[in-house]
């Protein structure tokens, strides 16, 4: 079987560019029996000198039962600005935060061994065209891929259909940020600073990048 190709999403009008799956109550009711503690949301703030960035924190872990991870990978030409480790207060909360004009996100909620749901995002940011306002219209989301109620096989490969019945594989340029968000999901009493520092900044296909309007990339404090 082949798997559908991968659209980017426009971003969505029923909720808050920075809101990720959007968890059922009873989900997020047994990652709260489970004492995980995860903050999906990507904010964007703005620093005393006008420039808007976006913030996200890496969080989450695994419990007996469930487990939910997020975590993020700069886009390739757009480094992390500042990445602030987190020392963990308890295990299976939040890990680091970062902030970037662009970032993309991995979300995974696991459950029942080898169930799952996923939104893989990609988030960015740049100034309002009224400088006195500062909100959402700043913050645009492009869903790269969303799934539920996937499987993982026995090889550890992920099996997901679309709402039509269809099988959905996770794009090649996301699988390996996806497979350590799944990490993160599974690992248990977590207090890793990162799963995915180590994961390659994501590099999207050239009719994928086509599409999307990036904003002026930023050198890192250190290049400056």
């Amino acid at each position: 079987m082949h798997p559908l190709p991968t659209a980017v999403r426009p971003a969505s009008r029923t909720s808050p560019p920075g809101f990720g799956l959007g968890l059922a109550p009873y989900e997020l009711a047994a990652l709260k029996n489970n004492a995980i503690f995860t903050n999906s949301r990507v904010v964007a703030v703005r620093q005393s000198s006008g420039r808007h960035l976006l913030r996200g924190e890496e969080s989450g872990g695994a419990g007996p039962t469930v487990g939910h991870y997020v975590g993020y990978v700069p886009l390739d030409g757009y480094p992390f600005q500042v990445v602030q480790p987190v020392p963990a207060l308890a295990p299976g909360a939040q890990h680091r935060r970062v902030f970037g004009t662009v970032l993309v996100r991995f979300e995974v909620f696991h459950y029942s061994a080898n169930q799952l749901h996923t939104q893989i995002s990609l988030h960015t940011v740049s100034a309002s065209t009224n400088p006195t306002q500062h909100g959402p219209d700043t913050h645009v989301r492009r869903v790269l891929f969303e799934a539920r109620f996937g499987e993982i096989a026995e090889d550890n490969t992920p099996a997901f259909l679309s709402p039509a019945g269809e099988l959905l594989a996770v794009p090649s340029f996301l699988t390996e940020g996806f497979r350590q968000a799944l990490n993160g999901s599974r690992c248990r009493t977590c207090r890793h600073r990162s799963h995915l520092e180590k994961v390659a900044p994501i590099v999207l296909p050239p009719g994928l990048l086509q599409t999307l309007r990036l904003p002026v990339a930023h050198p890192t404090p250190a290049e400056k």
